[in-house]
């Protein structure tokens, strides 16, 4: 079987082609896992309303149950010798 000049040049240069554009898929496959939140957030947007009253009132909760943990640990804290 004898390929032809036109016949070789046609196959090398699909080749190139096909090799160029793998490469331009990994390369932004890559960068699109890179920068994959910053994507989302400028296509999708935070999710989140802060001026709402459910945020608002869940900050307020997550502050009175932080004040809490804190205040129970240092209560634990003091304990001298008591606990083992």
């Amino acid at each position: 079987m004898k390929i032809t000049v036109k016949k070789l040049v046609t196959i090398i240069v699909s080749a190139v082609i096909m090799a160029v554009l793998l490469v331009g898929l990994i390369i932004g496959d890559v960068m699109c896992a890179r920068y994959s939140n910053t994507i989302t957030m400028y296509l999708c947007g935070t999710g989140l309303d802060d001026d709402s009253e459910q945020t608002q009132a869940a900050r307020e909760s997550g502050n009175a149950l932080a004040a809490t943990v804190e205040a129970e640990g240092a209560v634990l804290l003091k304990n001298n010798g008591v606990l083992p």
